[in-house]
């Protein structure tokens, strides 16, 4: 074999390599998520398939199959682990319970919409009508004066609202809202309802500080503000949860609204912390529309 051959043939093994230490750091990056790292879990998962693939694809050939494909085995487990959008397209057979399906009776179902009405758009939030839900949370909210409208136009007089300054609730039934007593005004808002049916439940609309939206990774400005940024999530949260772990286990909860945060926010700590310390009867309304 001449020296050029096996000099080449050293770089497609070098290149494997370096595609299988990229996965795997990745795979370490995205499971840990630490802060400093936060400009590179930003991003989706399955992104990072074509510039893994690509650095790989010079080393593929015939007399390296068996190192080619533990390269692609690698990068195949590294999308299956992380990536959240094929889990998500298996759930959507199951995103209704039977009963929620078509035009629900009066108390068989508290349906819940959460919404991003996209700096204020009244129009956005009128989406919700022809879903007749029981329970509103909104986001970047309108004027109150269009918030009192909608509640209107949805419940008549059997309707309230809770008014913040960056979120919203509207609901079915009397709604008092919860005093702010010094905490950050931007990143939820919480109200007491009592529904028609007579159950008391404590709900939260949140929106918490929107991303670091930089895409120049290669500056060191942009790793820094993505780590900032990931700390303010966590400590919009944590603030949530505190609120949350204050309320007695038996009482139901309805938490939802926009956590701007990427894919696999329960690993980042914005929903699942406060999730967690509930009791069973906690009620989920996930994450928002846009």
């Amino acid at each position: 074999m001449r020296l050029s051959e096996r000099m080449g043939g050293y770089v497609q093994y070098g290149l494997l390599v370096l595609s299988a230490l990229f996965g795997a750091t990745l795979s370490v990056c995205y499971w840990r998520r630490p802060d400093s790292w936060a400009a590179v879990s930003f991003w989706p998962v399955w992104l990072w398939l074509a510039p893994g693939l690509a650095l790989a694809a010079p080393g593929f050939n015939r007399r390296r199959v068996r190192p080619a494909v533990a390269v692609i085995a690698l990068w195949l487990v590294f999308l299956a682990a992380f990536a959240e959008e094929p889990r998500s397209l298996l759930r959507l057979g199951a995103a209704l319970a039977p009963e929620a399906r078509g035009r629900p009776r009066h108390g068989e179902v508290l349906r819940v919409i959460s919404i991003n009405c996209a700096g204020g758009n009244r129009l956005a939030a009128a989406e919700v009508i022809p879903y007749r839900p029981d329970v509103v949370l909104l986001q970047e909210t309108p004027k109150r004066a269009d918030v009192e409208r909608l509640a209107r136009r949805l419940f008549g007089r059997n309707g309230g609202i809770a008014h913040g300054v960056d979120t919203d609730i509207v609901a079915r039934g009397r709604v008092s809202a919860v005093p702010l007593q010094g905490r950050i005004p931007f990143s939820f808002i919480q109200a007491q309802v009592r529904l028609p049916s007579g159950l008391e439940t404590e709900i939260f609309s949140v929106h918490l500080q929107p991303p670091a939206v930089r895409f120049d990774i290669w500056m060191s400005a942009c790793w820094r503000d993505h780590a900032v940024n990931r700390r303010v999530h966590r400590e919009q949260a944590s603030e949530l949860a505190r609120e949350v772990a204050s309320l007695p286990l038996d009482k139901p909860v309805i938490l939802g609204g926009d956590s701007t945060c990427p894919a696999a926010t329960a690993r980042c700590g914005c929903y699942g912390r406060a999730c967690t310390i509930r009791s069973a009867k906690a009620v989920v309304a996930g994450a928002t529309r846009s």
